[in-house]
């Protein structure tokens, strides 16, 4: 009896002894093709935040050179709501992510729409904040997105101040874009599957989304821990505002408030690691017994 669980003795170590390294070969490849998955998640959500930013630039930097010529034209600097300049409908019509194209005098009043206004009478923005931005500021100036009471969309207004010969400032070109159409040119980025891209403003509103983009355009999310962390710079693996955990990148844009973020599907975590690895260990073990 003795010599027989001997024998088995001798056996379970022989087997022991070529399985553990196999077994510890097993465990350092799953740990790191965990670390790279992990890389190659930090890389391209990177990628495409910075993808992100880059398009936001050239948009808005395409955007402010017509503007500038705009300003220049003889029929907007007259300021007259009986002389508009048709060329506010051919720009509407060439542009269909533009929500409206308008003229607002000093005072606050859009004189000049290529979008009805409602009652067919001109709508005072005097009070609106991107209005009062406007004034403080000199040259070519981008909202916060907000609700907007003429096209009833989603926007962010552009806006570049006419000028009179004396070189005084006497109103504004006004450029709402609707944020909904907004697509960021991304086909040359890899996009894994479930990759969420977005740009929010620094109070947390989504500017834009590319996944369910209506849904979220406009939704502010402000007082959620995640959007405080990547306003604050921070990145890596976080819960989302669904309550989804991703790795989370962004980029802050040079020529607007808050951030371009993107969210990719979760790599390995340790957790699931330490979870494979002890999965991995019964089934040897469970062999033996």
């Amino acid at each position: 009896m003795r010599s027989i669980f001997s024998i088995r003795v001798q056996l379970l170590s022989l087997v022991l002894a070529i399985s553990l390294p196999m077994i510890v070969m097993m465990l350092f490849t799953i740990y790191d093709n965990a670390q790279h998955r992990i890389e190659e998640a930090s890389n391209t959500a990177h990628i495409l935040a910075m993808s992100a930013s880059t398009d936001i630039s050239r948009v808005l930097a395409s955007n402010r050179d017509m503007m500038v010529q705009m300003a220049k034209r003889p029929a907007i600097r007259k300021m007259s709501a009986k002389h508009c300049d048709p060329v506010l409908w051919d720009l509407l019509g060439l542009f269909p992510r533009s929500a409206n194209m308008t003229v607002v005098d000093i005072n606050g009043t859009a004189i000049c729409s290529a979008v009805p206004q409602p009652g067919g009478k001109p709508v005072s923005v005097a009070k609106a904040a991107w209005f009062k931005k406007s004034l403080q500021e000199d040259g070519f100036v981008v909202s916060d997105p907000f609700f907007g009471p003429i096209t009833g969309r989603w926007v962010t207004v552009l806006t570049y101040p006419v000028r009179d010969d004396q070189g005084r400032k006497i109103g504004f070109i006004g450029l709402p874009l609707d944020l909904a159409l907004y697509q960021p040119n991304l086909t040359n980025v890899p996009l894994i599957p479930g990759t969420s891209i977005g740009v929010i403003s620094g109070d947390g509103t989504y500017v834009w989304r590319n996944l369910e983009t209506e849904k979220w355009v406009g939704q502010n999310h402000g007082q959620n821990q995640t959007i405080k962390n990547i306003l604050a710079g921070s990145e890596g693996e976080m819960e989302g505002v669904g309550g989804i955990r991703r790795h989370y990148q962004s980029l802050r844009s040079r020529k607007c408030p808050g951030r371009c973020m993107s969210a990719s599907p979760p790599a390995i975590s340790r957790h699931s690691f330490r979870l494979r690895s002890t999965v991995t260990c019964c089934w040897a073990c469970s062999d033996w017994y």
